[in-house]
């Protein structure tokens, strides 16, 4: 499989990730980009992704997420933030499409902001559960099932890495948009500090932090340089790249000794990762040309 990216078809295995059995993570020589193969098609993704625990029953991250005082978590905090991140640059939201809005938090920020809010979740529950919720209309199913267009936002929050075919995707968002409009997203950034640290602890045979943050639900990862050429080469300008940080504590909540020293030692390392400028997520911000 070539790059998705480049279409080099040089390609280095980097992971063989163990909850995607018989699948590896390639870097492409050329460009940069890793990448999963071979890709699991749309209908694989999308039997994955109704089984996926949006809706909370068993994952106490999504589970709060649907609380009455999701904006007030930490997690809720994040979206408040990536929210008014991207109004500093669109100034107002208009006619906004959250893609893979989950459990709607950006809906109702933008609707309460006096925006005409909309979502696209593959969960079907999920998006139905939302839409009721919210009140706003949310599609069960993809950005390219979407007929409607004439968007003045559209938001890719953590989604660029779930599909196998980004660039389908950024065109799709492209087709949805007006021009000028705005599309923000964001991603993981293959090249931090917090990703080198994981591969090397593989490589010395400790997998149980690769094997989180790498599977079926990371098919293509980027870094600044990648999603760059993605937006540029595909129609759009982008105004800024900024750095952003995971909570420590989304994934590793418990109150045991061990879930405490893995906060204490990750909240240390991102010390060093923003102040070397290499934070394991990207805020991007981008205008159709």
């Amino acid at each position: 499989m070539p790059c998705l990216l480049c279409h080099n078809e040089n390609l280095k295995k980097v992971y063989e990730p163990p909850h995607a059995p018989g699948r590896f993570l390639y870097r492409c020589r050329g460009c940069g980009l890793l990448q999963m193969s071979p890709m699991p098609n749309a209908a694989d993704l999308a039997d994955f992704y109704q089984r996926y625990d949006v809706l909370g029953e068993r994952e106490p991250y999504y589970r709060e997420l649907w609380g009455a005082n999701a904006l007030q978590t930490p997690e809720g905090k994040d979206i408040r933030d990536r929210f008014i991140w991207a109004k500093s640059f669109c100034k107002v939201f208009g006619k906004t499409l959250d893609v893979g809005s989950g459990p709607g938090l950006f809906l109702k920020l933008v609707k309460a902001d006096g925006g005409a809010a909309a979502g696209c979740e593959l969960n079907a529950r999920a998006a139905a559960r939302s839409a009721q919720e919210i009140g706003v209309p949310v599609f069960p199913g993809t950005i390219g099932e979407i007929p409607e267009t004439g968007f003045d936002t559209i938001a890719l929050w953590d989604l660029l890495e779930h599909v196998n075919d980004p660039q389908k995707l950024i065109e799709d968002c492209r087709a949805r948009l007006k021009s000028g409009g705005w599309i923000f997203i964001e991603t993981p950034d293959e090249a931090a500090l917090l990703d080198r640290v994981v591969l090397l602890l593989a490589k010395l045979g400790i997998g149980g932090p690769a094997a989180t943050f790498y599977g079926l639900h990371h098919l293509v990862l980027f870094r600044r340089a990648t999603v760059a050429r993605l937006l540029e080469e595909n129609g759009f300008q982008v105004a800024a790249i900024a750095g952003a940080a995971t909570e420590p504590g989304r994934i590793f909540r418990g109150n045991g000794i061990k879930d405490r020293i893995v906060r204490l030692g990750l909240g240390g390392l991102f010390v060093v990762a923003k102040l070397i400028g290499r934070q394991n997520k990207m805020l991007i911000a981008a205008r159709k040309k």
